[in-house]
This record gives structure tokens, sequence and C-alpha cells, in this order.
């Protein structure tokens, strides 16, 4: 449209003003009544230069790709409601008076809620029709997730089941929620859903080559890192994640593994039936302490486990969308970042070593 337009001799301004891009409209130019008056700036032209950066911003866009990476439904289409819901809370200390806001949950939509409380405080207020079972407290809100995996009662494949902590708090920087009635369709489509989604730019993917070699860092990580780096019992007896998932004997993805963090998600129970035989070591795992390492290895490890199978290009499309990997040893190492990138070529590793050589094998 821009080019015939200007063959035909003609601006790109019509009289009453033109389209923006960015929101920045342009005017017409008009010559004042008053001869005395400032007359109005001229009007600024599309150069060729800047029509060629916005069609090569338009082209390298990836918005359906985004809108994936950051765990929304697939193809853009959410499945409507499960016919059937449970909930899962894990509680220790915190006010579970959310439950009753309506505004944030409806609770009518589950047919079971189960309350795992950990650290000898009753739950208060206590849902009506909750079931409360007292565990130890070992392992924090994985393990009460493990535990009621392993005990689950009988699931159809299209049922949805909430696992959600007591506090409505999540550390995680710069976050954007997604309300429980998201997490159901998203749950409903994909398998899986987390009960944040992925900040701007910040894929909810992870290089799964990285991700297998994530131990916590100790030092250098916000204001509980020197706690943990005290601590007897926090350091894990496997080397890293990787190590670990073998010792449950679980696996990740091979190129790109969905990460959810906060310990809120939903997932189906097709999806959990597939991972039926690991859900007892896994529990098991949790056992040696109240603060141990393999909790973080489960929270990385959640939404590899049970996310549905992704479309078989996607890991290439996903590349092509994001510039960077993230190697520094910080919670969310292995993220694909600086995505929306307006260039083709794949993610590179930051760094290098066995695992930016897996990285190239597994991303083709």
């Amino acid at each position: 449209v821009v080019g015939e337009r200007l063959r035909a001799g003609g601006t790109l301004c019509k009289d009453h003003g033109v389209g923006d891009v960015g929101g920045q409209g342009l005017k017409s130019f008009d010559l004042p009544m008053n001869p005395t008056a400032r007359p109005r700036p001229p009007p600024r032209l599309w150069t060729l230069s800047f029509i060629a950066k916005l069609a090569w911003s338009y082209q390298n866009f990836c918005p359906s790709t985004m809108r994936d990476a950051y765990g929304d439904c697939l193809g853009g289409a959410c499945a409507p409601p499960p016919p059937k819901a449970h909930l899962v809370v894990a509680h220790c200390r915190a006010s579970l008076a959310w439950l009753h806001d309506r505004d944030i949950i409806d609770l009518t939509r589950f047919e079971t809620i189960t309350v795992a409380s950990k650290c000898g405080v009753a739950p208060e207020p206590p849902p009506a029709r909750a079931t409360v079972v007292r565990l130890p407290n070992v392992g924090r809100c994985d393990h009460a997730y493990a535990w009621w995996l392993a005990r689950r009662p009988r699931l159809n494949a299209d049922d949805v089941v909430v696992f959600a902590k007591d506090t409505r708090r999540v550390h995680q920087p710069k976050i954007k929620p997604r309300t429980f009635d998201g997490m159901l369709r998203v749950a409903a489509t994909n398998g899986f859903a987390c009960g944040i989604r992925g900040r701007d730019g910040h894929s909810s993917f992870h290089d799964a080559a990285l991700l297998r070699t994530f131990r916590f860092p100790t030092e250098g990580y916000a204001a509980n890192a020197s706690h943990y780096a005290r601590s007897a019992t926090f350091r894990s007896p496997h080397a890293d994640l990787g190590a670990w998932l073998e010792a449950v004997g679980a696996a990740l993805p091979e190129s790109l593994a969905p990460v959810c963090y906060g310990g809120v998600f939903a997932t189906t129970g097709r999806a959990i039936a597939r991972r039926g035989d690991v859900w007892p070591r896994l529990e098991a795992s949790l056992t040696r302490d109240d603060s141990v390492e393999e909790g973080h290895f489960a929270e990385r490890s959640w939404a590899g486990l049970l996310h549905d199978p992704l479309p078989a290009d996607f890991a290439r499309r996903l590349r092509a969308c994001c510039r960077r990997v993230l190697r520094e040893p910080f919670y969310d190492v292995a993220r694909l970042v600086a995505c929306r990138a307006k260039r083709r070529r794949p993610a590179a590793v930051e760094g290098g070593g066995d695992a930016a050589a897996e990285h190239r094998r597994t991303s083709g």
C-alpha cells in the first residue's frame, strides 16, 4: 500500500491524519488561516529505511510463538473449563482467608479440597468441605504435592488438579500472576499451567541441557543465600538437578523444558498418570529436612514432567525468537531471554563446555 501511494505521486498523509506506529499519529498539514500565526510543523514522512525496519520487525516479531512461550494455551485457543477439578493446598502458618474470596478462587468448581498442614498450626479459617491432613514438616510445599500425587484418588484423564501454597506471596521479580480460572483452562489445553506468567521477553522455557546442570547458588543470591550456605542439611547428595532426576527415575524433554517458579500450578489426570511410578520416589527424596536443595530441583521439574508433549517444531521456532540463554548462576539459569528477537539466528548459550555442546546437538 505504501509503495502504491508513493508511485502515484501522493503522500502518506490523509486529510484526516494517518495511522501510527508505536502510538504516534501523523497529523495532516494545513496552512494557517491567520498569516501571523505560527505554522504547524511539516508532516513526518516515512523514509525507505524506516519502512524497511518496520517490515523487518513485523517479520521477526514471532507473536504466536511468544504467546506459547509464556505458558499460555498452545495455538491460542483455550479448552473450556474441565468438568471436574481438585484443589491441593500446602499449609504451614499463613491464613487461608483468600480461599474464601470468590474474586480469587471459586471453591464450588472443585470436587475435592485437600489441605496438607505441615507446621503444627491448624489452618484458619478452614475451607468448607476440605479434608485436612497433617504431614511432617519436610520438603516444604513440593513434598506436600508429591505426597498427594503418590496417594491420589482415581482421576479421569481430563480432570484438572490445582496445587497451591497457603501464601499468595511470590518472590520472583516482575511476574504476572495467572488467575485460578485461567489456570484451569490452560491446564485443560496444555496438560500444565503455571500460577505465574513469564516476564516480557523472558520465556517460561529453559534450555534443557543447561537446566540439568542446575545447583542452587548459595553465593550472590538474594537475602536467604547465607542461610542456605550455613545449613548442614540443605545441600543435596546429588551432584545437580539432572542427577536427582535420574535417581527418582524421571527425565525432562530433550531440547526445551518449561519451568514454573513459585510453587503454584495445575495439571491434568492424564499428565499425572504418565508419571505414576515417579511420584513415590520423588516424595521420598524430599524427606531429608525442611529446607532441602531437592525442593528447588522439584520446583524446576514439575512443568517439564507434567506438560503435554510439545509440537515437533516448537523448540526450533522458540529458539529463533529468543536471542540468548541465561548461563549466570542465578535462580533461572538456562532460561531463554531477550525474546521477540528481531533476528533469525537461534538462541546462543552463554559460555561453553559440555552443556553448550549438548545445546548445539539438541538444537539441530
